[in-house]
């Protein structure tokens, strides 16, 4: 233990830290549900401007930010009730257009 203790000081090993993403949707991926999935706990999926034909659940602690509300577009296409579905505690989302829910 006085080894491993002295050599972790004389090496200066320190621990790893995980640093926060921004993962930026198309460039990154091309569906927002894409990014969230690739995501960790703690980054931010930024989605450009423009539509996005899909549906969305957030199931992690994330910042998911559209560009700008007016024209940052979510379209369920009429399929489902839930256009967006938020199952995770602290997630943030903001600047989005929700249209075309069931």
């Amino acid at each position: 233990m006085l080894l491993t203790s002295m050599l972790t000081l004389a090496l200066n090993i320190q621990p790893a830290k995980a640093e926060l993403t921004t993962i930026i949707v198309p460039d990154d991926y091309a569906t927002i549900q894409e990014a969230i999935n690739n995501a960790n706990e703690g980054d931010t999926v930024f989605v450009r401007k423009g539509t996005y034909y899909e549906t969305v659940i957030v199931n992690k602690t994330i910042s998911l930010v559209g560009e700008n509300a007016y024209n940052t577009t979510i379209d369920g296409g009429g399929l489902a009730t839930y256009i967006v579905s938020v199952t995770s505690n602290d997630a943030q989302v903001s600047g989005f257009r929700i249209v075309d829910g069931g």
